[in-house]
């Protein structure tokens, strides 16, 4: 939401922006995983954003990411959390 309204500050029409139910979440967890994981690989880095995406997409793959449309369903939300 925060980004949507960073778009709308600079101009940019969202009024027909949509959002897949299907759309992963990154969430704090993400963005703090991936800028640990980055630090403790020193030399090796891989010059990560530090944005979350990383492990954002690890979760989807392995099906144990939180998506949009789990946040309508308060049991599937608990099970994932």
């Amino acid at each position: 939401m925060e980004e949507i309204a960073r778009l709308n500050v600079q101009g940019i029409d969202t009024s027909k922006l949509l959002i897949s139910a299907n759309a992963h979440l990154i969430t704090s967890y993400h963005v703090a995983l991936d800028k640990v994981t980055e630090h403790f690989l020193g030399k090796a880095q891989i010059g990560t954003t530090g944005r979350g995406i990383g492990p954002t997409y690890s979760d989807k793959i392995s099906c144990d990411g939180i998506r949009v449309q789990d946040l309508v369903d308060e049991s599937l939300l608990a099970a994932k959390s």
